[in-house]
């Protein structure tokens, strides 16, 4: 014979699901919420090093740019040979940091 089902023990298995279904949500919370921190995390890291290597492009760029000037006035007033072609500027990507490295001049 079957047992009969009342609204009681349809209740009690309820409860029981939605405290089961409730445990599991706030385990996924916590799981979430140590991902977003930790992300959270690693994003302000890469912006602060992302900054200092701005800032380091940017001293280069302004060293080049002097180099660049003094080169310029040392061939208006005639201290060099005015046959050198140019100055080749090249930029090596190494270990995601940039390097500027100038070729020397020629005659």
């Amino acid at each position: 014979m079957a047992k009969k089902t009342t609204l009681e023990s349809l209740a009690a298995q309820m409860e029981k699901g939605f405290a089961s279904v409730n445990s599991r949500m706030d385990q996924l919370e916590s799981v979430l919420e140590k991902g977003f921190t930790a992300v959270a995390g690693d994003i302000a890291d890469l912006r602060t090093e992302l900054k200092g290597d701005i800032a380091r492009v940017q001293d280069q760029v302004n060293s080049i740019e002097a180099q660049l000037r003094d080169t310029k006035i040392e061939l208006r007033l005639g201290g060099a040979p005015r046959r050198w072609a140019c100055i080749r500027l090249a930029f090596v990507q190494e270990d995601t940091r940039f390097l500027c490295a100038t070729s020397s001049l020629h005659d």
